[in-house]
């Protein structure tokens, strides 16, 4: 199932509800390809190079255990993002001046 967003002056975007895979697979640069700059794509970009440094400096010191959290901490980051990712672009685009299509677009 899908929802529909209608801008007079940028058409209509469907968005699918339930989990996103691209978020989950690309992150950052889903996010930054949907335009949502602020909060999404800075907070998700500050918190992937936290755990790609942090896994670095572990592997780095050869200790498993920091390596392991952080990687842990980068796939529940991946859940979340996939968990909610369809959500913050409805959000996005509300804010950017769409509205939800009723039935009368999905007739049309």
């Amino acid at each position: 199932m899908k929802h529909l967003f209608f801008n007079p002056r940028r058409g209509v975007v469907s968005v699918k509800r339930g989990f996103s895979w691209p978020a989950f697979l690309f992150g950052s640069l889903w996010a930054a390809a949907h335009r949502m700059w602020f909060p999404h794509v800075l907070a998700l970009l500050t918190l992937e190079l936290a755990l790609w440094l942090g896994a670095g400096i572990a592997s780095g010191q050869h200790d498993t255990n920091p390596a392991t959290a952080a990687v842990i901490a980068a796939l529940i980051l991946a859940l979340v993002r996939g968990r909610f990712g369809n959500r913050w672009l409805a959000a996005s685009l509300r804010q950017r001046g769409y509205e939800e299509a009723g039935a009368q677009l999905l007739q049309a």
